[in-house]
């Protein structure tokens, strides 16, 4: 309530105000924060009072709350179709585990990613068990959906880890159903399961775990988050956020920093070790020039390793044939059939890699990616690739926004725009290259003439006089003065008095 001369005086209950001086008085309240799915809203009658002089002038105000329901459904994006033709795809999903009994028994997440790679996401954890036709969330307990890395017992499938960006590991040991925190070490990127024991990347150190992730000892704490972890016969891994490479080569022993000459202070995003002969691995560092580096003496010494054409994110042996590797960069996935030495394209993979699970399910010849539009599986024998997740319609990584009527348009990383025109039913991604929409930014609809849309991308600035159906570029706009970013969300406005007017 306030009043003349600065008269201000908060109310919480019903209450007679006396002696006030003359002057007008205004009763005004706020809304009361949600209550489960119930917030609930004021309505206000009788204010303002003016009292008069002489102080016999009465009056009286009545608040009313009334309680307001909020119903939310998910309407997308999902099965986001791929400008280039691919199968369809969902939004991040770069951490995958799967029943090797049951193939058809999945397990999607979507956060960070191994080492530090890619967008920030928080998609929690999806359970399929039809091969992926339909996923369901499953976060019960689970209070950091940034979901790094999975790991399934393959020997008990009802235990199931979740490493998380911010809080740690996470298990449930009914498949899934719920889950508890079970090691508080901050972001965890990676677990390595060798012989008894199960190791885990961790922001404070190494942890291991010899009950299947139901407790954990920090075994080798360490300055900077350890970001990849990898392992074979008895010989351990290790690669930090700061660019260094530790090493154990047996269970007993000292962890030995190994780091590869020339490393500046950069990130190991991923490190592979040859399946049939444990001195032999590769290690990726964050956009370093050179980006890999191979040792074949459980890293004594370490030589330069020619790379595709990209800035590789994961980098894996064929368990099946070790002079095989396949690599993950953003846009494609590229294979090399003899060591390393040369590498093609890999057909159809036109994703921003952040995983690469080869035999997948253990069967010969299935490569499986993750990665920032989902997660994708080319079965062995075939050159096609799979859209496993495309039916998750929450893990989009979404910028902006623009709503009118049953029209959708949307500003999303790693990928142009995606649009619904049919409230949701059914979404098309923009694409071309003339002009070349661009991904992130921002989204915006004339409120004066909803056929006017704008997309203001990393590919600069369209425009759209048929509402987002198609668009043109606008060369008006000089990116190369200053270092302007156009992929930054919510840069752009309509004057609300004259809507001919865009800023």
């Amino acid at each position: 309530m306030t009043g003349p001369n600065g008269f201000q005086q908060t109310l919480q209950s019903t209450a007679t105000l006396q002696n006030l001086m003359a002057g007008t008085y205004v009763v005004s309240a706020v809304i009361v924060a949600p209550t489960g799915t119930a917030a609930y809203l004021p309505s206000v009658n009788g204010s303002p009072i003016t009292l008069g002089s002489g102080g016999s002038d009465t009056g009286q105000v009545i608040v009313a709350y009334t309680s307001l329901t909020s119903q939310w459904t998910v309407v997308g994006p999902t099965k986001i179709p791929f400008s280039n033709g691919q199968d369809y795809g969902s939004g991040k999903m770069q951490a995958f585990a799967v029943d090797n009994q049951n193939p058809q028994t999945m397990y999607a997440g979507g956060g960070v990613g191994p080492g530090n790679s890619g967008p920030f996401t928080e998609a929690g954890v999806y359970k399929t068990t039809n091969g992926g036709t339909s996923w369901t969330a499953i976060d019960s307990g689970l209070t950091d959906p940034a979901v790094d890395t999975l790991w399934l017992d393959q020997g008990n499938p009802s235990i199931l880890l979740a490493g998380t960006w911010s809080k740690g590991i996470f298990q449930s040991t009914d498949a899934g159903d719920s889950w508890s925190l079970v090691g508080a070490y901050g972001a965890v990127t990676e677990f390595l399961h060798l012989g008894s024991s199960l190791y885990a990347a961790t922001a404070q150190g190494i942890a291991v775990s010899t009950d299947n992730g139901s407790s954990w000892t920090l075994i080798e704490p360490t300055s900077s988050p350890v970001r990849a972890i990898t392992g074979e016969n008895g010989v351990i891994y290790a690669g930090l956020d700061n660019g260094e490479v530790l090493v154990q080569t047996s269970s007993s022993g000292p962890w030995n920093n190994v780091t590869p000459s020339g490393i500046g202070n950069t990130t190991v995003w991923h490190i592979a070790v040859n399946p049939t002969n444990a001195d032999n691995a590769i290690v990726v560092e964050r956009y370093s020039t050179p980006e890999l580096y191979e040792t074949t003496d459980a890293g004594s010494s370490w030589t330069t390793m020619s790379g595709p054409n990209c800035p590789v994110q994961y980098i894996v042996f064929e368990p099946s044939n070790a002079s095989d590797l396949y690599a993950g960069c953003d846009g494609t996935g590229f294979q090399s059939t003899d060591g390393g030495g040369s590498w093609s394209p890999i057909t159809g993979s036109g994703f921003d890699i952040r995983l690469i699970v080869a035999d997948e399910a253990g069967v010969t010849g299935n490569l499986l990616m993750g990665s920032d539009q989902g997660l994708f599986l080319r079965p062995a024998g075939s050159t096609t690739w799979q859209g496993l997740t495309s039916s998750i319609n929450s893990s989009s990584i979404l910028y902006g926004l623009a709503v009118n009527g049953s029209t959708l348009l949307t500003a999303v990383q790693d990928y142009s725009p995606i649009n619904s025109f049919n409230g949701g039913a059914s979404w098309q991604q923009l694409g071309g290259s003339s002009p070349d929409i661009g991904e992130a930014g921002s989204v915006l609809i004339n409120p004066g003439n909803p056929n006017d849309v704008y997309a203001f991308t990393t590919g600069g600035f369209q425009i759209s006089t048929d509402g987002g159906q198609t668009f043109t570029d606008d060369p008006s706009i000089d990116f190369s003065l200053g270092n302007f970013n156009q992929g930054n969300a919510q840069t752009m406005a309509v004057d609300p008095t004259l809507s001919a007017n865009l800023y």
